[in-house]
């Protein structure tokens, strides 16, 4: 195994090689510069499949021939080798997407670009403080320069301002380790943290007298790295004018590094300030997304999306006292989800001519684009299969289990704010017009998309879906990606060049062999609603086979949602039956936004829906009590009082899908909007997903009470204002898919109110509510 001292030593006779260049030989600089970071990419690969494979131990490099304290000493464990790969890739990446600028710009950019990288590097290997204020300062002068790559006019104000920053992060930085050093006798790491040794004097150091005030002036100065709310202005106006290939640098590796060396810190700090960075992160997380929504700028929002994202990651660290052993599979888990879906879309905005939200539009032209992009904004927002949503459910569930209920209620309140705008500017690029340039005579609707931008684009779309394949394997529970629905639901992305009435058939054939195939392993009340999610699905597809062409996304998208209903039915534990949720809201919000004129009414289904899906994962993890998960069975001998709430939480978050009372507002519109065969999935077999989850619920947990209310009493008049209310508003609808859409509020309100009378004749009431007007919905043609 070569040295981990070969990333710093590399990059560094890299970049004095090109000085030595010139300034005639820019593609030979290039190609030295591409060599580098592939080397260091590689170098990084090798390690990290050696530490994970157990191949080789994690590495200590002792610089001059010392051992710490009278040198610098290097570390490179597991943690140390994920980041760097990050970086490197992400290094590697951004040269040949920037294969243009750097040849214009010349060998000097070239340096300016491997000495950035070159500290990231330094910064995540280093075991001593002032080697880590020596690469920061080195990030500072690169990133100053780097910023300066891009044309817009504004790159110039936006590079002065870090600079400031950056000079005030250092003194701080600098004047703590001086007090850091005089208390505790030692600039290394481990001899902070440790007990006392001949590495120091152990962390008994932050105690002494000047000890805490050098530890907060260190926390300023890497806080202030992160860019925390209110002190992020800075940051944004980089994100918004650089270019973006340096953006993606900047959010994915940089952040990625400023957050280790915090990691670093609090590690040294003690249990006592994993408070404050909770409560700073907790503030940039939500501060950022509020701030987001009304941005209409693309890469400003972008910016405000960096910045929570890492507000939340910055709230794991401060969980790292009770996260345990599950501290690294969350952490990362967010944190290179953040870093792979950052760059990605970094990248992508570099091929959009504009920059409002709706710009994004001439992505229609390309599907493998629209890919990456939905990839991207699912794999930030935590959805399944993606990283995000196993880190999402470890840490609930671990909140949970410490009563940290508050916590638990804003994360997920803040990770619903980051999904609305993201998934808003998904459905400009769907819906809206496309931009004039693209419109115009002389161009297109096409979007030019040379080979050096599109390869790290495509790089990072593979790299957030084996992102996902590796976290399922990694988190304990059944592999998503490798599930039948879901695997035959991604089929048909790459069968999306094949006629319409072929698709539909095999889409057809595909619900009715699942169904045969599993018939024997469901009870008569899932097989009851197996004929209606599976052979009903059939039907509904019956009426697609008037649609002509190749119908490009509608095909992945039903079936998503098919996919989730069928797990839905076989689930067994809160996991796979939350999982199943998520896929099936999110296939359903695709073929909703196919509609005319359903953007508006998509997103309110999808935040809906989100909202109810949070509210079933709060239930089962204070049901599950620290455990990963639960078998559904197990909901029957939740304790009371405790009981009574999982029990609310959970019936919410069912209500979401059947249109109860007050969450019914979005299915009207998303109704009368979608397409001719859309809306029966919707009304006819959609809405009875939430109807299944009432059922579970009821038969599991039977009659709860919350202070001494009956909530199954509350779920029958529930059901009986729901009936009331959709019939009399279908009463005055003009647009018959309205009226239909009202009829199914009513319909559903019935099958609550039955639900709700917990015995036998409203056991039998409830399946009655589903609505054969809800089949006729075909092509009238």
């Amino acid at each position: 195994m070569l040295s981990p001292i070969f990333f710093i030593a590399t990059a560094l006779g890299a970049a004095f090689l090109l000085g030595l260049l010139g300034p005639r030989r820019p593609f030979a600089a290039w190609i030295i510069s591409l060599a580098t970071l592939g080397f260091m990419a590689w170098l990084a690969t090798h390690w990290l499949l050696a530490l994970v494979t157990g191949q080789t131990a994690p590495a200590e490099v002792l610089t001059a021939g010392a051992p710490p304290p009278f040198a610098i000493n290097l570390r490179l464990g597991l943690p140390e080798a994920a980041l760097i790969l990050v970086v490197n890739l992400t290094g590697l990446l951004s040269a040949l997407y920037l294969k243009h600028e750097l040849l214009r710009l010349g060998h000097r950019a070239m340096a300016v670009l491997l000495v950035a990288i070159l500290a990231l590097n330094g910064i995540i290997l280093t075991r001593d403080l002032f080697n880590l204020f020596v690469f920061m300062e080195l990030i500072a002068i690169a990133t100053a320069g780097l910023i300066l790559l891009s044309d817009d006019d504004r790159a110039l104000a936006a590079g002065f301002k870090y600079l400031l920053v950056a000079e005030f992060v250092s003194v701080l930085l600098l004047i703590g380790i001086i007090f850091a050093y005089h208390a505790s006798g030692t600039l290394n790491l481990d001899g902070m943290a440790g007990p006392a040794s001949a590495l120091g004097a152990g962390s008994t150091w932050v105690l002494k007298a000047g000890g805490a005030s050098a530890f907060l002036l260190m926390f300023i100065a890497l806080i202030a790295e992160l860019k925390p709310f209110p002190a992020n202005g800075w940051a944004l106006d980089i994100y918004e004018s650089a270019h973006p290939a340096f953006s993606a640098i900047f959010a994915a590796a940089s952040g990625t590094a400023a957050l280790f060396a915090v990691d670093k810190l609090l590690f040294i700090g003690g249990a006592e300030w994993l408070p404050v960075a909770t409560g700073i992160g907790l503030l940039t997380f939500l501060a950022a997304n509020l701030l987001a929504l009304p941005q209409g700028k693309d890469r400003r929002l972008l910016g405000y999306s960096s910045v929570a994202q890492t507000g939340l990651v910055l709230v794991i660290m401060g969980q790292r006292d009770i996260l345990g052993d599950h501290y690294f599979f969350i952490a990362f888990g967010v944190l290179i989800a953040h870093a792979v879906a950052k760059a990605g879309l970094y990248w992508l905005s570099g091929l959009i001519p504009g920059r409002d939200l709706a710009d994004w539009a001439i992505l229609r032209g390309r599907p493998l684009l629209i890919l990456a992009f939905v990839s991207f904004l699912a794999l930030l927002t935590g959805l399944p299969p993606f990283p995000g949503f196993y880190a999402k459910w470890e840490l609930i569930h671990l909140l949970a289990a410490q009563d940290r209920l508050a916590l638990l209620g804003l994360i997920l309140f803040g990770t619903l704010i980051e999904a609305g705008y993201l998934f808003r500017w998904f459905g400009y690029a769907i819906k809206r017009p496309l931009p004039l340039a693209a419109t115009a005579p002389a161009g297109s609707a096409t979007l030019a998309c040379p080979s050096h931008q599109l390869i790290p684009i495509l790089a990072a779309l593979a790299a957030a879906w084996g992102l996902g394949f590796l976290w399922g394997e990694l988190s304990g529970h059944n592999q998503l990606l490798m599930t039948w629905p879901l695997a035959f639901a991604l089929l048909f992305l790459g069968l999306e060049w094949l006629p319409a009435w072929i698709k539909n058939s095999l889409a057809i054939a595909g619900l009715l062999a699942f169904f045969a195939a599993t018939y024997d392993l469901y009870d008569p009340l899932r097989l009851i609603f197996a004929i209606i999610f599976l052979v009903g699905g059939a039907v509904t597809l019956l009426a697609s086979y008037d649609a002509h062409g190749r119908r490009i996304g509608f095909y992945p998208s039903a079936l998503l949602m098919y996919a989730g209903l069928a797990i839905l039915l076989l689930a067994e534990d809160s996991f796979e039956f939350f999982a199943a949720w998520e896929l099936l809201t999110l296939g359903s919000y695709f073929l909703i936004l196919r509609g005319k004129a359903s953007e508006p009414h998509a997103l309110a289904y999808l935040l809906f829906s989100l909202g109810g899906a949070f509210l079933i994962l709060a239930g089962f993890a204070l049901a599950a009590q620290g455990a990963p998960g639960l078998a559904l069975a197990a909901l029957a001998q939740v304790p009371a009082p405790l009981s009574g709430w999982v029990f609310a939480l959970l019936a919410i978050g069912f209500m979401t899908k059947t249109a109860a009372l007050g969450l019914h507002i979005w299915l009207p519109g998303a109704h009368a909007e979608a397409e001719t065969d859309v809306s029966p999935m919707v009304s006819g077999i959609l809405l009875k997903a939430g109807l299944f989850g009432l059922f579970v619920l009821l038969m599991t947990m039977g009659k709860q009470r919350i202070h001494g209310i009956e909530l199954t009493h509350l779920l029958l008049w529930i059901g009986a204002g729901t009936a009331l209310i959709g019939n009399l508003l279908a009463v005055f609808q003009e647009d018959a898919k309205r009226l239909l859409a009202y009829s199914s509020i009513g319909q559903m309100g019935y099958a609550m109110f039955g639900l709700g009378l917990m015995n036998h004749l409203g056991w039998l009431m409830a399946p009655m509510a589903i609505d054969p007007l809800d089949l006729l919905l075909e092509n009238p043609r």
